[in-house]
């Protein structure tokens, strides 16, 4: 699925080929139907810039970084789609900082890619991931994204679409969050002429096709 995975592999496989071809997945994005969320999310872009993710919430996933970073961002309010073991840590953390009333913790929603247009950045402060959906999906609804610069992310995302941060470096996400907002449609529009070239379903399946077409070929 990815550079880091080939690398991996390669000293097993020495005398073969490896094909590296990215998931892909469609991303189909309705109106969303929740009012309560809708007006709440509202009600906070009336006085803040929307910073979201959609992610289980738990250690590695890293989302104490993001409560963190809103002591630094006066002008964000931070909305969250997901649950997890780690949410009373997190809502206990910021009130521990003063920005509870800036987080929205709106827990687990099926229908989570309908929020993302909602956001004016979509964060991913992840220390680790396999391949990430999420992100594929944030791609398909034009967001200004801002990710950790873990290896993975890099090997997926280009420089010039996205916003790498240093992980565990909040200053590095604070500059980095007001770039994502002051690029938001440049780069929104970007990453999605990224995503219809390299990341759909369709993409996936060319890519395979390639391969089982080489693989018989005499």
């Amino acid at each position: 699925l990815s550079k880091i995975q080939e690398s991996l592999a390669r000293p097993f496989i020495k005398n073969g080929n490896i094909e590296i071809i990215h998931n892909g997945r469609d991303v189909n994005i309705h109106e969303l139907k929740n009012q309560k969320h809708i007006d709440a999310i509202a009600g906070l872009s009336k006085r803040y810039n929307i910073v979201g993710t959609a992610s289980v919430i738990n250690k590695r996933k890293g989302l104490e970084q993001m409560v963190q970073v809103l002591a630094k961002l006066p002008d964000c309010a931070f909305v969250c789609i997901g649950n997890g073991p780690e949410l009373d840590a997190l809502q206990s953390l910021a009130e521990q900082y003063g920005v509870a009333d800036r987080c929205l913790w709106l827990g687990y929603q099926e229908n989570a890619i309908d929020y993302l247009p909602l956001f004016d950045v979509y964060v991913m402060c992840t220390r680790s991931e396999g391949f990430p959906l999420a992100f594929i999906e944030a791609a398909g609804a034009k967001c200004s994204c801002v990710l950790s610069d873990i290896e993975i992310l890099k090997c997926i995302a280009p420089d010039n679409c996205v916003h790498f941060y240093q992980l565990d470096n909040i200053d590095s996400l604070a500059s980095n969050i007001y770039l994502a907002i002051k690029n938001r449609d440049v780069y929104g529009e970007r990453l999605y002429e990224h995503y219809i070239s390299c990341l759909t379903a369709i993409a996936m399946a060319n890519n395979y096709l390639k391969l089982f077409n080489k693989l018989i070929t005499p």
